[in-house]
């Protein structure tokens, strides 16, 4: 039964917690550091770890928010992954998608990197309870330009006709995946967006 309730436990608690600083609060470098070190503590409770990230986001100073992502980005807790994906995507202003050089590439794809190494997205609108990110309306997560995160997957869908589709996955502080650009002529490239 526990197996059950800890992973729902944890998911309601991420939830909440994406949008729980109503305040910074400052944290003093003792804490920080012990915070810290039961996030990197792989065999520490998971709820003591997210609950350690969760106050470590909510601090007035940046480097200590900064250094909390970087620590959980590290971590092999699943819901801290998340938590990092979905904090430090929603912190941005604008998403900045690389494209990024690899073998096997055509000398098409090389030239449109080189005219285009990177894609730049206005986030207009941010919907946390629903994981999305809206890069076309500024009142609501738009179904046709988003950026949508759940767990540790992001799916970028900018569709004005057909123009970029890509499925992100954390990796190494980065979410990497292929994706296919019309306006490049429909090419599919290596692409990543950098977390911090």
């Amino acid at each position: 039964m526990l197996k059950f309730v800890l992973p729902a436990a944890l998911a309601i608690a991420a939830a909440q917690a994406a949008s729980a600083c109503e305040d910074r609060v400052t944290i003093d470098p003792m804490q920080a550091r012990e915070l810290l070190s039961t996030i990197a503590n792989g065999g520490a409770d998971p709820l003591d770890q997210f609950f350690a990230f969760d106050t470590l986001m909510c601090a007035d100073q940046t480097g200590i928010r900064d250094l909390a992502l970087r620590t959980g980005a590290a971590s092999s807790n699943a819901t801290i992954k998340g938590q990092v994906l979905l904090r430090s995507l929603f912190e941005m202003e604008t998403i900045a998608v690389q494209l990024l050089p690899a073998e096997g590439l055509s000398t098409e794809h090389y030239k449109a990197i080189e005219k285009t190494p990177q894609l730049n997205f206005a986030v207009r609108y941010r919907d946390l309870a629903a994981g999305c990110l809206s890069l076309g309306h500024d009142r609501r997560c738009d179904v046709s330009s988003n950026l949508s995160v759940t767990g540790t997957k992001a799916i970028l869908h900018i569709d004005h006709n057909n123009d970029i589709i890509g499925s992100f996955s954390v990796v190494d502080g980065s979410l990497m995946c292929s994706v296919r650009v019309d306006a490049l002529n429909g090419l599919v490239f290596p692409a990543q967006i950098d977390l911090f």
